[in-house]
């Protein structure tokens, strides 16, 4: 299989964004560095004609713009759109510096896409001024359609067998070889982390359940057909309007007691915040996945305590006398 090795140079903080993107999405290396070449093949590769289109488009709608408003022949429109779009793509403002060289070796897929770009820009500008603008149209978009473009292969096939009816059996690389058979119902990106979560219904666990898109591996579309009952469709209903990542969570009611300071965190603490379905002063009532509340207001320490259920209530004393006995041995 023929390799080729490109040296590009991107922004600083494009390739800081980059390897974050690597991380979030797990791309390692077996001695657990992050797999940022083998991140960026698989983005290369899977982004390359949505950008394209999107960029062909662009191109068109700026010829069009400058034929419209100056009136000048399409030959001399074309050339300046080509300027306009070479000024305008390449930047990335969010996260400057100077240009870093990045070696990146391609092969396969990979290999084959880098030649099609080379054979498009035919000098009109360099590979790396290409890949920039690539890399800044990607980066543009939000992390849970940044998801969808890496793991393209397995959200296609997840939305035809949703489409379809049809089961599905994958690994999951938090479940080590434990292999999952499920009647997959919507993939929904959660509020807050950006993600996307397959919610399903789990055919041996008899139970809603949700998985992280980027963390379905080996997945294969089963033959067989599935109908969910009205209570599991209502169920996973639920889940997509209170967090598609704990779809598996019960939620009954709760109550938790907060300080001032207390109220004043729980304003600013935005992330898997739960929803008030109740106020009595400081007292807030929620109808909420337990362990997505727990995990929230463990961040508040004395300044929340969990009245209700009793089981939560345990956890936190539980959690916090752990954290207690360890700062002390320690």
């Amino acid at each position: 299989m023929p390799t080729e090795k490109y040296k590009i140079y991107i922004p600083q903080g494009m390739r800081i964004s980059l390897a974050n993107d690597a991380e979030r999405f797990e791309f390692y290396k077996g001695n657990g560095d992050i797999n940022l070449n083998g991140f960026l093949k698989t983005m290369i590769v899977n982004y390359f004609r949505v950008y394209s289109t999107k960029r062909k488009q662009t191109h068109a709608d700026v010829v069009n713009t400058i034929i419209e408003t100056i009136g000048i022949a399409n030959d001399q429109a074309e050339d300046l759109a080509t300027n306009i779009l070479n000024i305008f793509m390449d930047d990335y403002p969010e996260l400057g510096g100077k240009n870093e060289a990045i070696t990146l070796t391609v092969s396969g897929k990979a290999y084959d896409t880098l030649g099609l770009i080379e054979q498009s820009l035919r000098g009109t500008f360099s590979l790396s001024q290409y890949l920039r603008n690539l890399f800044s149209s990607y980066l543009a978009s939000s992390r849970s359609s940044r998801e969808k473009v890496i793991f393209s292969e397995e959200y296609d096939e997840i939305l035809g067998a949703i489409r379809g009816k049809k089961s599905i059996s994958f690994f999951s690389t938090t479940s080590g070889e434990r292999k999952y058979i499920v009647a997959p119902y919507a993939i929904s990106s959660s509020k807050d982390e950006q993600y996307n979560y397959v919610l399903c219904y789990d055919l041996d666990a008899q139970t809603v359940r949700s998985f992280r898109l980027s963390r379905i591996k080996r997945l294969f579309v089963r033959t067989e057909s599935f109908q969910l009952d009205q209570i599991t469709i209502d169920n996973l209903k639920k889940a997509k309007v209170k967090g598609a990542q704990f779809a598996f969570a019960e939620s009954p009611k709760s109550s938790v007691k907060l300080t001032e300071k207390g109220l004043r965190k729980f304003r600013m603490i935005y992330t898997n915040r739960p929803e008030i379905i109740e106020r009595n002063g400081n007292i807030l009532t929620f109808e909420w996945p337990l362990l997505q509340l727990e995990e929230y207001f463990k961040r508040f320490g004395k300044d929340a305590i969990i009245l209700e259920p009793k089981s939560s209530r345990e956890n936190m004393i539980k959690f916090y006398s752990e954290a207690y006995e360890h700062y002390s041995n320690n």
